[in-house]
Order: C-alpha cells, then sequence, then structure tokens
C-alpha cells in the first residue's frame, strides 16, 4: 500500500477510538498547515472505508465515509493550497498545505480520482502509485535545488569558479603571457627607487666618518668612483628617473594590453551567456522574470568585466608586491622583517572573515537588485494598464519596497567593510611604529645605518600597501565572483536538447503528427493534458476546440517542442518529437499567433525574419498573399516603415497580416493558428481570412479559433474537456451528435444574437 510518511501515534489511537482498525490504511501523508491557516501538523489519511483529516494530536476534524466521495481536487489558494473532497453535492475542504507541500497532494489528488473512477467501474485497472519527489536535491549535499535547471550553489567552490573566469584565457595565452612579463617588470622597476634611497643615503650624500663605519655596497662604490659632490648625486638621480620613466612606459603597455584582455574575456562570456539562453527551454524562462534574465546579461556581465579589466591586475600586482618585498626585507635585514609580520595574521585572519560575511551579503543583495529589475520591467511593460487604473501610487509603492530592500543588504555590505577597513590600518600602523622603534635603536647603536633603515621603512610601506588594498580588493572580487555564479548557474544550465549523437535528421517532413496516450503538466502533479490520441495526416486541417484553460494551446506548444510530455509520446511522420533534431523541427513550423510579436525595426525586417536573406520580391509577393501589401503600399515609407516596439505603430490587424506574411514566407510543413482572428474587426477578419486560405494549402494545419464558424472548413474538429479528448469529426458529425460541440456551437449562437439585440436596442 503506498505511504508517503508514517502515521503517528496518535493519529492510530483517534482511528482506533473510531472503531476503525489502523491495518486498513491506504495512505497516509503529513501537511504543515493547520485548519485555521497557521503552520502546524496535520494528517491526511485515506482507509478502506473513509477519508480523514487529523490534526496535529490525532483528533479527527473530518471524516467521509470513502464510497461517497466522488471527486477530489487540489486548490492553489493564498500562500498554499487545499485539498477538497467532493461527495455527492457536498463539497468539503478537508486538509490545508503549504506550497512546499503542492506537489505532493496534487499528486494525492490525482491518483484519487483515478481510484475512484476504478472504483465506480470507469477504469479497468487500480492506478499505480509511483509517486516521486518533484523537488530536485543535490547529489553530492543533498541540499534542494532552486529549480531543476540551477547547479547547486551549496557545492559551487569559489577557487574553481575564479579557475573557471582564468580558463577563458586559452585563446589568448600570447596576450595573457605578455601582461604577465610587464606586470613582472613593472614590480622590478617599481621596486627600484626605494632601494636607490639607500645608495644615495649611505654612499652617495654620506660622510667619509659615516662610510668609515658602513663601508659603501657594490653599487655604492660605482657611484663613488665618479667622484664626491653633484656628479655622482647626477647620475643617480638620473638612474632614479631612467627606472620611473621605464616603469611608467611599461605600465602604458601593460595598462593597454590588459584593458583589451580583459574586454575581450568579458565579451566572449557575455556572448556565450547570451547563447546559452538561446539555448534554454521555455521551462527556464517560465521561473525567472525578464528583468532578472536581463541582469545576468547586464549587471552581473558588468561586474564581471570591471574586475576583469582592472580588479585582476591589482590582484597580480599586489601579489607580486607582497612576494618580492618580502623577499627584500628578510634579506636586508631578517630581524627587523620579523615585526613587520605582526599584523600580517590580522589581517588574514580578518580578511577571511570578512570574506565570508561580505559575500553571502553581496549574494542576497544581487538576487534582490534582479527582484528590482523585475519590477521595473513589469511597470515599464504594463505602462498602460498602470495608468489606466490609476495604480501609479502602486507601482512607486512597489518599486520602493524592492530599492530599500536592495538598499538595506547594500548598506550592510558597505558598513562591514567601512568597519573593517579602518581597523586593518589601526594593525599597519601599529606594526610600522615598532619598526621604527626597533630600527632606530639599531641605528643608534650603529647596527644599522640611516639609509638602511630609510630604504626598510619605505619598503615597508609598499609591503603594507597591498594589504590595505586587500579590503577594497577581497570587496570588489566578492562581487565579481557572485556575478560570476550566477553568470555559470545560466552556463550550467541543462540545453533544451542534448545532442547525444542519435537525434534524427528530418530535412523534410511531410505533416504526419500523432499523439498517442500523451499525458502533460507545467506541474507534473497537474497535468493539463490526460491521455491524448490523435492522429493527423499530411496535409490535414485540425481545428482545436474547446472550453478556455481545457488544453488547446498546450496542445501546439507540445508541437512546437516547447515542452516534453509527462508520458505517453508525440511523433512527426512516425519519429518521437524528442529524438528529432529541434533546428529540423521548427524550421518546418511556423505560427501565427493570437498576439503577433513584433521586432523593433522595418515591416519589411519583420517579414523576412522568417527567411534571413530574402529578396525583396519575395517579401513583397509573401506580403500580396496575406493581404498586406496594400496597406503597406500606403504608408510613406512603405516596406521601410518602423513598426516601434511590439509593432506598436501599427493597428492589431496590420500587425496579423505582417505576421501571416512572415509565416508564408517562412512555407512551413506544418502550420499552427492560435486564435489568428479573434481581435479584429469583420473587414479585417475577411482580409485575414482570404489569407489564410492560401497559407494552410498542402499544409499540416492546427488551427484554435475564438469563433467557431472559423472552423468549418476544417477537415475534423478534435474538441478537448479538462484535458481530455472527447470527440473528433467533422463539423456536420459533431453537429448530429448533439454532444460538447454542439453545446458550445448552441452557446456562442445565443451570445451572437443576444449581442445583436443589444446593438439594435442601443443603435
Amino acid at each position: 500500500m503506498p505511504e508517503l510518511d508514517a502515521l503517528p501515534a496518535a493519529g492510530t489511537h483517534a482511528l482506533t477510538a473510531a472503531g476503525l482498525d489502523p491495518a486498513s490504511v491506504v495512505l497516509s501523508a503529513s501537511t504543515d498547515v493547520n485548519a485555521d491557516g497557521t503552520f502546524g501538523e496535520g494528517w491526511f489519511v485515506l482507509t478502506d472505508g473513509d477519508v480523514l483529516a487529523l490534526d496535529g494530536q490525532g483528533a479527527v476534524l473530518h471524516r467521509i465515509a470513502y464510497a461517497d466521495v466522488t471527486g477530489v481536487r487540489s486548490e492553489a489558494v493564498v500562500g498554499g493550497g487545499m485539498l477538497t473532497i467532493q461527495a455527492g453535492a457536498d463539497a468539503v475542504d478537508l486538509i490545508r498545505y503549504s506550497n512546499a507541500l503542492a506537489p505532493k497532494f496534487g499528486y494525492i489528488a490525482q491518483w484519487l480520482s483515478e481510484r475512484i473512477e476504478w472504483r465506480d467501474g470507469k477504469k479497468d485497472n487500480e492506478p499505480d502509485w509511483n509517486y516521486e519527489e518533484e523537488r530536485k536535491f543535490c547529489k553530492t549535499c543533498r541540499l534542494p535545488l532552486p529549480d531543476e535547471f540551477t547547479p547547486c550553489p551549496a557545492c559551487m567552490k569559489k577557487h574553481r569558479v575564479f579557475l573557471r573566469i582564468l580558463s577563458y584565457l586559452k585563446p589568448y595565452k600570447v596576450q595573457a603571457i605578455a601582461v604577465g612579463l610587464f606586470m613582472l617588470a613593472t614590480t622590478v622597476l617599481t621596486l627600484m627607487p626605494t632601494y636607490f634611497t639607500r645608495i644615495m643615503i649611505d654612499d652617495v650624500l654620506a660622510t667619509p666618518e659615516a662610510l668609515a663605519a658602513n663601508p659603501p655596497t657594490s653599487l655604492g662604490k660605482i657611484f663613488r668612483s665618479m667622484g664626491t659632490g653633484g656628479l655622482a648625486l647626477l647620475v643617480a638621480v638620473l638612474c632614479l628617473a631612467g627606472s620611473h620613466a621605464v616603469s611608467q612606459i611599461l605600465g602604458v603597455f601593460r595598462g593597454r594590453l590588459h584593458a583589451w584582455l580583459g574586454l575581450r574575456l568579458s565579451a566572449d562570456i557575455r556572448a556565450q551567456l547570451y547563447e546559452r539562453l538561446h539555448g534554454l527551454s521555455l521551462r527556464f524562462f517560465d521561473k525567472r522574470q525578464t528583468g532578472t534574465v536581463m541582469s545576468h546579461i547586464t549587471e552581473d556581465s558588468g561586474r564581471l568585466q570591471g574586475f576583469l579589466v582592472d580588479g585582476l591586475q591589482f590582484v597580480v600586482m599586489d601579489g607580486l608586491m607582497i612576494v618580492g618585498i618580502g623577499a627584500i626585507l628578510f634579506w636586508m635585514n631578517w630581524k627587523l622583517a620579523l615585526f613587520i609580520l605582526i599584523p600580517v595574521p590580522l589581517v588574514v585572519l580578518g580578511g577571511g572573515w570578512f570574506w565570508t560575511k561580505v559575500r553571502s551579503l553581496w549574494h542576497r543583495s544581487w538576487r534582490r537588485r534582479s527582484k528590482l529589475f523585475d519590477v521595473v520591467n513589469d511597470s515599464v511593460s504594463g505602462v498602460r494598464v498602470v495608468r489606466a487604473f490609476a495604480q501609479e501610487n502602486y507601482e512607486i509603492t512597489r518599486f520602493n519596497d524592492a530599492n530599500e530592500d536592495v538598499r538595506s543588504y547594500e548598506t550592510r555590505a558597505e558598513m562591514l567593510w567601512a568597519t573593517y577597513f579602518p581597523l586593518l590600518w589601526l594593525s599597519i600602523d601599529v606594526g610600522a611604529l615598532i619598526v621604527w622603534y626597533v630600527g632606530g635603536r639599531q641605528v643608534l647603536g650603529t647596527e644599522m645605518s640611516l639609509g638602511t633603515l630609510m630604504t626598510f621603512n619605505g619598503f615597508l610601506w609598499r609591503f603594507y600597501e597591498p594589504l590595505m588594498h586587500a579590503s577594497p580588493v577581497l570587496n570588489w572580487f566578492s562581487r565579481s565572483l557572485t556575478a560570476a555564479e550566477r553568470i555559470f548557474e545560466v552556463l550550467d544550465s541543462e540545453p533544451e536538447q542534448y545532442d547525444d549523437g542519435s537525434l534524427v535528421d528530418l530535412q523534410e517532413i511531410k505533416g504526419e503528427v500523432e499523439f498517442r496516450d500523451l499525458t502533460f503538466g507545467y506541474e507534473a502533479h497537474k497535468p493539463v493534458l490526460k491521455g491524448i490520441d490523435l492522429h493527423v495526416k499530411p496535409g490535414e486541417m485540425i481545428g482545436l476546440v474547446g472550453h478556455s484553460g481545457a488544453g488547446k494551446s498546450t496542445m501546439i506548444n507540445l508541437i512546437c517542442r516547447f515542452y516534453v510530455a509527462n508520458s505517453g509520446g508525440l511523433f512527426i511522420d512516425g519519429e518521437d518529437i524528442n529524438r528529432i533534431r529541434l533546428s529540423d523541427l521548427r524550421r518546418q513550423i511556423g505560427v501565427v499567433l493570437q498576439e503577433p510579436y513584433l521586432f523593433n525595426g522595418s515591416i519589411a525586417d519583420n517579414i523576412a525574419y522568417a527567411k534571413p536573406g530574402a529578396t525583396i520580391e519575395e517579401v513583397i509577393e509573401a506580403a500580396k498573399a496575406a493581404n498586406a501589401h496594400e496597406f503597406i503600399a500606403k504608408f510613406p515609407d512603405g516596406y521601410d516603415t518602423q513598426v516601434g516596439e511590439r509593432g506598436g505603430r501599427l493597428s492589431g490587424g496590420e500587425r496579423q497580416r505582417i505576421s501571416i506574411a512572415r509565416a508564408i514566407l517562412h512555407n512551413p510543413r506544418i502550420l499552427i493558428l492560435d486564435e489568428a482572428t479573434s481581435s479584429v474587426d469583420v473587414h479585417t477578419e475577411k482580409k485575414i481570412q482570404e489569407a489564410i486560405s492560401r497559407l494552410v494549402q498542402n499544409r499540416t494545419t492546427f488551427a484554435i479559433a475564438h469563433r467557431l464558424s472559423t472552423l468549418r472548413n476544417a477537415n475534423r474538429l478534435f474538441v478537448l474537456e479538462k484535458g481530455k479528448g472527447v470527440e473528433c469529426g467533422t463539423h456536420e458529425e459533431l453537429m448530429e451528435k448533439k454532444g460538447i460541440y454542439f453545446k458550445l456551437v448552441d452557446t456562442q449562437r445565443q451570445t451572437s444574437e443576444i449581442r445583436s439585440q443589444a446593438e439594435a436596442v442601443s443603435g
């Protein structure tokens, strides 16, 4: 027997007290919401004789005889869902649950409904119990994944993210090596002026008494050999000037080359991201709003670009500085160099803590920034609706709430940085003061020259400088890695179709389409289509008929393979649609939608979108076939007329005919017409119908129409009711049958008569 959860002892006692045998339990499932809507434990229990709802202590809240149950449904309500039992004319809201448990109770409702049909003899076999948890979990850490497309954020190692960014350098190895050599040379030249300070103080400017106490170095002897006075000083200054000049010249080449390389890398990542977005299924976009997707391409790639162009060279240069200067300091005076290391543990440990904390805050901040983009996109896209309902203040409030959420997390991150950085300065100041004190005593005791101490202190600040940069660089680095993680989430998402070498090439589709016992739901526990069987011959026109929500558009989505069936199959020319190469399939499918989408550009560009490289003659011929040439020619700019965003400068009928012209130019083998004439006037509808009559010739056509009268020319009509195919035949056959189709036609006829009478009265 199926059992989702173990029945609690309290529930067992309640069943016993009610005179029921606990062994008779067929199914038990826990819920997390009480009857009053508060969070708490509850239980759904199905026995051989009853359907029960128990509270967390096992008290029976509802009990309905199983024999009286005629239907079960799961309904979405605010913040969760509700399992409702239909017992005759009475509907009982049996149990409530949160959205997290919606898949489980949705499946229970579906399974129990099928079991009732089996109980009543409407099904030959008892339904199988094959429930699988819809929520996906990481195979490594077992934490729940955000969705089926996103890799586990917890298992995304930060060093791997960084190495993956660097992997984009492979095509530019020569440039990367050149940048590295420039950085190394610049680092060496940057250190030379500080070392020359010691030469000038101890060797060039030193008195004979000082030279006797501290003999000159080898390089100092060279300067001393030039004689005392201004000449040696002039040569030393010229050497300093030369090192500065060469360092700056190399810096120019390094900066230009690094900028080119960083921008090239970010452009490659942005291009790969955009390409991957076009390779993902519609399910990916169903779970994300437009603003979120846009933020990946703009905000995230921009953050990553900033770090690759500017931040990465800081990291490398600072690393070289720390290693190089550290080696010099220990070579000059290893005892004094040990005092420099006193603040380092605090800086390193504090940096590790800071890294973890600020990265978490920036990650949350970016999530909320994406939501802010979603709010802006919604408001701008729906500005006409906002104005029509005078909801400007509501939209402003919604934006301010989202904006405040972003500000809150970004403020916390910036305030953390502002607190950590001064503390870092304080620890570094303490280290520098210790060196001054200890080194000064050595100078007073003639253990070290003044020039060496001055040089040592000069190197000391150059050693601490990268450590002081560590805080803002870590801050910068954490933001960039967060952006990179979000980009790689998209890049690592499963593509719409994976080619394992077994995909079928169909260069020429005949147009045979077959649904075989197909079941599909956008959520697996809520099937929209149930057991669909339909065989369509090449060149046949099928009208899809049914109430709103019956599953007509879903069938169209499956033919286009926007989604994949949960069970059963869909076959094109005898081939499983899942094994057909998508480029071959969609290249031979044409779609005319109720609300056609036109891109911002010219009319000619929009018609030719279906066939890149089409000649203007082909475009005009397609426009004539779509009854669009006449109104296009009346525009001052003709086919060069700009349609505006989403085609907003054209009327609905004009947009529709351009969409039909686009489909005609596409020359598909399978044509889909989704409410192509529902939103136009009678005159325009006639024009569109004439264009469609030309378009459907010799093509397999699936048509959905608001006005059933427009489907009379279809070879067959396929009637859907609550996701099931209930009738199929010609218009005459279905009218004679006097079934669901007959009722739909009769209802529409009565509605038309009422509308005509109303217009006559108002006229």
